[in-house]
């Protein structure tokens, strides 16, 4: 399903309900039904507002917005909207006084407004039978419009019927569909985090740091071992992806509970030219709330396990283990693994493609296949381990703490698996990488069985 139609299908699955689905009243023997095909809509191209019983749309300087806040709306989300309603073709018109026994809610209409002139419909109930679904057009007394939804919707349907219905479903849905749904997500170009040199975040989880988007470093800095993530990047995927419940008047209502401040500089500024505030209380309600210095609203947020404005510096550093080969070349190697304490073995890999690790040392009489692939997922930063949750720098260690003893590409390496945490240490570097796991699957006597050696 691509970009467009994901968000169209939210507003349908979010609002799905059941539709009040009629059975054929048509009788061939009672009304005249005209056979045609043309838009319900003309010039769709040059509607300038919309209105529904829940949404209040217009459209300024070819940008839509809603007619209260200056915050934009979801602009691919409103073209998507106009296709649906270019969409919209009528397939006969049915006259008939009684127009009750069509369209039963007068709070299911569409407002437009089309170079200056006002139209206004009502949608109606929907065949079982055809899956057309009836309009009634204001100032057309006595007039019923059958139409169909010609415009695409990427859905899997058996039937012609099925997709008929689903699309009507889908018109209902757009039209009663609360105006807090086509709000516009995109935080770091609403905000002109573009146009940002510096910015400070400072949170009750962590100390305060600083990033520099023209260097791409933060402050404190990462280990010099350590090598940066794209900064920009992170927080543009990281504040795209807060979701907007919905946006209240900043008015009376009472923020408490700040959990966090970022301030955003511009270059050579030592004021920001932007604050943003997330709190946790609005007028005594647990939430998430965000408040910009440069609007007189608040942003009621989705609740999220990870949102950038609990970060810390380590978030936009690269927590990998680095090592100094290059990987594209390494056709086959050699490492050797021990138990800590114990004496160390040689293993080898024959062809990385395969991937079989095979022991050279003549004691080793067994290799676990399961065990020895974990182990490389760990330390290569392969599947479940591409970063660790956070790292130390530890000039000293125990090595009795750990469990297992690898030296691989001039590198030793020492791992150990705890309660929550897989932790490695890289001798060189200094380096402690925490990897987060789930204990239920790989117990910490998981490394014992990794492989066995000949008895005497």
């Amino acid at each position: 399903m691509n970009k467009k139609n994901v968000i169209l299908m939210a507003i349908l699955i979010t609002l799905i309900g059941v539709a009040f689905i009629t059975e054929e009243v048509i009788k061939k023997d009672a009304f005249e039904i005209q056979k045609m095909s043309k838009k319900l809509v003309k010039n769709v191209e040059k509607i300038t507002a919309i209105k529904t019983s829940y949404q209040h749309f217009i459209k300024e300087n070819s940008v839509w917005k809603t007619d209260q806040l200056d915050w934009p709306v979801n602009q691919q989300l409103m073209k998507d909207y106009l296709k649906i309603i270019a969409g919209i073709q009528i397939s006969g018109v049915v006259q008939e006084k009684n127009i009750s026994d069509f369209i039963t809610d007068d709070k299911k209409f569409i407002e437009l407004s089309i170079a200056g002139k006002r139209h206004k419909y009502f949608l109606g109930n929907v065949s079982s039978v055809t899956g057309a679904f009836y309009v009634r057009k204001e100032g057309d007394p006595g007039k019923i419009y059958v139409c169909y939804d010609d415009s695409f919707l990427d859905y899997v349907y058996k039937t012609e019927l099925e997709l008929n219905l689903a699309k009507y479903l889908r018109l209902q849905n757009l039209f009663e569909a609360k105006q807090d749904l086509f709000w516009d997500g995109q935080f770091y170009e609403n905000f002109k985090l573009r146009e940002a040199d510096k910015i400070i975040i400072d949170n009750k989880r962590n100390r305060w740091y600083s990033l520099n988007l023209s260097q791409n470093t933060t402050t404190p800095a990462a280990p010099s071992a350590l090598r940066y993530l794209n900064i920009k990047l992170v927080l543009q995927n990281s504040l795209n992806n807060l979701k907007i419940k919905r946006i209240v008047s900043g008015g009376k209502n009472i923020l408490t509970n700040l959990g966090s401040t970022i301030k955003i500089f511009h270059k050579q500024q030592d004021k920001p030219y932007l604050t943003l505030k997330m709190y946790r209380g609005l007028n005594n309600k647990f939430g998430t709330y965000l408040k910009s210095s440069k609007h007189d609203y608040i942003f009621v947020l989705e609740n999220q396990n990870k949102s950038p404005f609990y970060f810390n510096q380590q978030d936009f550093w690269n927590k990998r283990i680095q090592y100094q080969v290059n990987f594209q070349q390494i056709k086959n190697f050699t490492f050797k693994l021990g138990h800590t304490g114990k004496k160390r073995y040689d293993f080898k890999v024959d062809d990385i493609e395969t991937f079989e690790v095979l022991p050279k040392s003549k004691e080793v009489n067994f290799v676990s296949k399961v065990h020895i692939n974990f182990l490389f997922n760990l330390l290569l930063n392969l599947v479940d381990f591409k970063q660790a949750s956070y790292i130390e720098e530890v000039e000293k260690l125990d090595i009795k703490r750990f469990q297992l003893v690898v030296e691989l590409f001039q590198k030793e390496l020492w791992v150990n698996i705890g309660k929550r945490f897989i932790d490695v240490y890289d001798t060189n570097t200094k380096i402690l990488f925490h990897y987060e796991y789930n204990s239920q699957q790989i117990t910490p006597d998981f490394f014992n069985k990794i492989f066995t050696v000949k008895m005497n």
